[in-house]
């Protein structure tokens, strides 16, 4: 299951970052010991939504040249990788932006 809605009649704080959230968990623990607490990782926008600039440029590129063999793999690979949410192997031929970025 990749994404579930939950309903609550509480609008809850959002915390930035794993640490303060789990900071909050720890304080409420000692308030509230007999408690159960969870932090769940929500994410504030759609995964795909990265992708639009590509798709865009992708789309520019075919009105000004055509639906030319490089314009079809590069829609291709694009529709696959919005499509597709769970992390999937990149073609050592797909083109350069759609490669992994080097670890910094």
């Amino acid at each position: 299951m990749s994404e579930y809605f939950i309903v609550t009649a509480k609008d809850y704080e959002r915390h930035k970052s794993l640490p303060e959230a789990l900071g909050v968990r720890d304080f409420l623990r000692r308030h509230c010991p007999d408690s159960q607490l969870f932090v769940h990782r929500c994410k504030a926008s759609l995964h795909s939504a990265k992708h639009f600039p590509k798709m865009v440029e992708l789309l520019r590129d075919i009105v000004r040249d055509g639906l030319t063999p490089d314009n079809l793999t590069r829609a291709r690979v694009l529709l696959i990788t919005v499509d597709n949410r769970r992390d999937m192997p990149i073609s050592p031929n797909a083109p350069p932006e759609f490669q992994p970025r080097c670890a910094a």
